[in-house]
């Protein structure tokens, strides 16, 4: 069991008459509804290194955080593997033919996310407000007309606030790439 990556790698989406599917392989895999592949979009972007201390927050989770895991640690630690490197791809969605692709970095409470157009094109990367959940995923999200909601829970009021982010897009702004 990939440690790090198995919650991402069911990650598809349909969005007008296509699939899209996140690969394991840093790719974003077209297919039409016949399901026949019209497209790959590579993700050309340097991904994180998992550092040892982002390796004990993820077996702190599993041992001690998630009931279901926990219960299964000692029979099952073995299996897990933990790779060198976060994949590129967390998750991603598709609003307003813009895909938002949130990286595993992180800067000052912030999530990182790649937008690209439809045909796989880079417009952006921004730094969102985005809350996790766990280390595992987020609280849910989702975009519209260059805005991010989400639900954040208010922990001293015990209500759920729906939170909006502006997006500003920035196209003169670099992206990191492979070189």
């Amino acid at each position: 069991i990939d440690a790090i990556s198995w919650p991402s790698s069911w990650n598809y989406l349909t969005y007008g008459d296509k699939v899209f599917v996140m690969g394991i392989e840093n790719k974003l895999h077209i297919y039409n509804k016949q399901g026949d592949s019209i497209s790959t979009i590579p993700l050309d972007y340097k991904p994180l290194k998992l550092t040892a201390s982002k390796k004990e927050e993820y077996i702190t989770y599993y041992k001690q955080v998630d009931p279901y895991w926990r219960a299964r640690w000692e029979r099952l630690k073995n299996w897990f593997v933990f790779p060198d490197y976060f994949p590129v791809a967390r998750f991603f969605k598709i609003k307003d033919d813009k895909i938002y692709i949130q990286t595993y970095k992180e800067e000052k409470n912030l999530k990182e996310f790649l937008i690209l157009d439809l045909k796989g094109r880079y417009l952006d990367k921004v730094f969102l407000p985005v809350v996790s959940a766990d280390i595992m995923g987020e609280l849910p999200y989702d975009f519209q007309g260059n805005q991010l909601y989400q639900l954040v829970e208010n922990e001293e009021t015990e209500t759920w606030e729906l939170h909006v982010s502006d997006i500003t897009l920035n196209s003169s702004r670099s992206v990191e790439y492979v070189e």
